[in-house]
């Protein structure tokens, strides 16, 4: 009995916690412009900032 109750309450407990739902839409998604995809490149441009390859 005991078992079933505990399994009873935590059904309950995920089910009200997975309700909850985040409708705060105010960043439209446009969160690219906060990034600076040139951090750690310095200034002198001797690095390349994006994805690369070494084949060995």
């Amino acid at each position: 009995m005991f078992r079933f109750l505990s399994f009873l309450a935590g059904t309950i407990i995920i089910l009200a916690g997975s309700g909850q739902q985040a409708s705060d839409k105010s960043n439209d998604g446009r969160l690219t412009e906060f990034v600076n995809p040139f951090i750690g490149t310095g200034y002198h441009g001797h690095t390349f900032p994006g994805a690369a390859y070494l084949h060995l």
